[in-house]
């Protein structure tokens, strides 16, 4: 990466100091706030913590999950990892580094967003009738 990128991509992150900007952009925000912070401190604590993003696998988390289960519940490592998904999935979307050309910038703000959208409220001609007006037939969920 390029040293001149600004926010969280300076240098690559590691797990420890991604939580640390997770723990102030998005934590101190929630209602469980006081529990998502006790974890956080579990994960600083954790030699994971030392770690590059890049550098992690799935099977680090299977392995981590099958140590940790001889000590927490089940419901105590789903929690631990959700935290660290929602990490990875923030780390993603939010800083990702900027476009380092004009047409790649271009090109990701005319994509768009690849999910369709539901529909809220039906639009003209968009139910049939059936068996006398009885049963209505949905054409269409979703836009295309």
């Amino acid at each position: 990466m390029n040293g001149e990128n600004s926010g969280p991509f300076k240098k690559e992150l590691t797990l420890g100091e991604a939580l640390s900007l997770y723990a102030e952009q998005y934590t101190r925000f929630k209602k469980g706030a006081r529990q998502e912070f006790s974890r956080i401190r579990y994960w600083m604590a954790h030699p994971f913590s030392q770690r590059p993003l890049s550098s992690f696998i799935p099977s680090d988390w299977r392995l981590y999950a099958i140590e940790r289960q001889r000590h927490v519940s089940p419901s105590t490592i789903r929690l631990e990892l959700a935290l660290i998904r929602h990490l990875f999935t923030v780390a993603s979307e939010d800083w990702a580094p900027p476009p380092v050309n004009k047409d790649e910038a271009r090109e990701s703000a005319e994509s768009g967003s690849p999910f369709r959208t539901l529909r809220h409220f039906p639009h003209p001609g968009e139910f049939d009738t059936h068996q006398g007006g009885d049963l209505l037939e949905r054409k269409s969920l979703f836009l295309e």
